[in-house]
C-alpha cells in the first residue's frame, strides 16, 4: 500500500453529525463509497476554532474556502481523476458543497495552477424538498475540446476512412462496430 505524502496529512478530525447520517442527501450518495470518502475529506478539510462562552470551550467551523485538487484525491488513493470529478460533482448537486470559485483547465499563471474552490453547504438539510435550491458543477472546458466535437470534426474532415453508409444519420461508433468495408466484425 502507498504512503500517504506528509504534506496531504491533515490531523483535523472528521465529524459526521446524525442529521447528516440520516438525511436523504447522504442517502443518495451512499451507493459509492468514494463519494463518501470524498465528503469525510471535505468535511476534514474545513477551518475550525475554539473559543470559550462562559467556562465552556465551544468548536465552530468556520464558513471558509478550501481547495481540493484531484491531484490530492489521486494521491490519497480516494478515488480515480473521473471519479473524482463525478463525486464532486454529485456532492455539489446534492447540497453537501458550494463552488465559491470555479478554477479552470489551464495555468492561470505560470507559477500556480487554477484550483476549485469549494465551501461546505447546509443546501443538503433541504434535499429533496420543494426548498431545495439545485446548483450544478459546470464543465469549464472549451466546446471544441469535448470528446463528441472531436468525434464530429472527425466525421467531417473523414480522416481516410471510409464512409460506411450513405446516411448522415450515423453514430460515433460505427465505425467500431462494423468492419472497415461495412461489414460486420466477428
Amino acid at each position: 500500500m502507498k504512503e500517504i505524502p506528509k504534506k496531504l496529512r491533515i490531523k483535523n478530525r472528521i465529524s459526521i453529525e446524525a442529521d447528516l447520517f440520516y438525511s436523504v442527501a447522504f442517502k443518495s450518495i451512499s451507493r459509492s463509497p468514494s463519494c463518501i470518502l470524498i465528503l469525510m475529506r471535505c468535511l476534514q478539510k474545513r477551518k475550525w476554532e475554539t473559543r470559550r462562552i462562559g467556562r465552556k470551550k465551544v468548536t465552530e467551523f468556520t464558513d471558509c474556502g478550501f481547495i481540493f485538487p484531484y491531484s490530492e484525491a489521486v494521491s490519497l488513493g480516494l478515488c480515480g481523476k473521473t471519479q473524482f470529478w463525478a463525486g464532486i460533482k454529485k456532492l455539489v448537486d446534492v447540497g453537501f458543497l458550494d463552488i465559491e470559485y470555479q478554477g479552470g483547465w489551464y495555468r492561470k499563471h505560470e507559477v500556480k495552477n487554477d484550483y476549485s474552490v469549494y465551501r461546505c453547504s447546509e443546501r443538503w438539510r433541504r434535499y429533496g424538498t420543494s426548498d431545495f435550491v439545485k446548483v450544478e458543477k459546470v464543465k469549464v472546458l472549451p466546446e471544441h475540446f469535448h470528446i463528441r466535437e472531436n468525434l464530429k470534426r472527425a466525421d467531417k474532415s473523414n480522416f481516410g476512412i471510409p464512409k460506411l453508409s450513405n446516411s448522415e444519420n450515423r453514430t460515433c461508433d460505427d465505425f467500431l462496430q462494423k468492419g472497415q468495408f461495412g461489414e460486420p466484425k466477428l
